[in-house]
């Protein structure tokens, strides 16, 4: 998947995010991830999400942690605030 950013982003440290933000692995090729909250699912509304295979990594209870998140993707190299990236699916 390509990744376009608008040249002004301010990435955010890797400590603090907000639901809906991007994640991007130190893995090469970066992989990237969301985390979204689907409202009609009750026991585990916070589903982390792979961009790159559309593909549903890890649900959880409540807003998880950076660790967290990490022990299911791996080392977050840095995260992009949703309204500032463009994705294009090829």
């Amino acid at each position: 998947m390509n990744y376009s950013f608008n040249p002004a982003v301010k990435y955010n440290s890797v400590g603090s995010f907000k639901l809906g933000d991007v994640f991007f692995t130190s893995d090469k090729p970066s992989k990237a991830y969301k985390l979204i909250y689907d409202s009609t699912e009750t026991n585990f509304p916070y589903i982390l999400l792979c961009l790159d295979d559309a593909i549903s990594i890890q649900s959880f209870d409540d807003i998880p942690t950076i660790e967290d998140i990490e022990e299911n993707i791996g080392e977050i190299k840095f995260t992009v605030p949703k309204e500032k990236l463009l994705l294009v699916i090829n």
